[in-house]
C-alpha cells in the first residue's frame, strides 16, 4: 500500500496489518476505528527492511488504541500527546519497576525480537512520559 488514507473507517473491532506488508505512507485518522494493530503474531514473522520507505504509518491524527511492533517505531509518525515510541535500549536507562509503563510491552518486544514499538499513552503514564522526554529519552 502506498499513499493510502484510512479516514474514520468503521470496522468490526480493529484495523490490522501484517508485519510483512509493504506499507508506504499509510495514514490513519479519526475516531471511528477503535484499534490499530500491526504486530508479530509469531516470532518467525518477518519484517522486510525497506530503506526507500521513510514512513510506514502516520497515526498522528488517530484517536484509537495503538499496538505496533515488528516494524521500526522510527518509521511511524505519532502525536506526542497520544502515543509513545518504546525503545528497550532507551528504557534500560531507567528503573521500569518504579514507572507506570507496562512491563508486558517490554516482554513482548523481547519475546518477538523487536527493536521497538508504538503504544498509546495511558493517563497514568502521562506524567512519567513528560519527565522522561525532559530527561532526553527518545520516546
Amino acid at each position: 500500500m502506498k499513499n493510502v488514507l484510512f479516514e474514520n473507517i468503521k470496522c468490526g473491532s480493529d484495523l490490522e496489518f501484517k508485519v510483512g506488508a509493504c506499507l508506504d505512507n499509510v495514514k490513519i485518522t479519526g475516531k471511528k476505528t477503535k484499534e490499530l494493530i500491526c504486530r508479530k503474531i509469531f516470532p518467525e514473522d518477518i519484517y522486510y527492511e525497506r530503506p526507500e520507505i521513510d514512513v510506514h504509518f502516520d497515526i498522528s491524527e488517530f484517536d484509537g488504541w495503538v499496538e505496533i511492533y515488528g516494524i521500526p517505531a522510527s518509521k511511524v509518525i505519532t502525536h506526542p500527546d497520544k502515543q509513545y515510541k518504546f525503545f528497550p535500549e532507551e528504557f534500560k536507562k531507567i528503573d521500569l519497576e518504579k514507572s507506570s509503563f507496562s512491563h508486558n510491552w517490554k516482554r513482548e518486544l523481547e519475546d518477538f525480537e523487536c527493536e521497538s514499538g508504538v503504544f498509546n499513552i495511558q493517563d497514568e503514564q502521562r506524567e512519567d512520559i513528560n519527565k522522561l522526554r525532559e530527561m532526553g529519552l527518545n520516546i
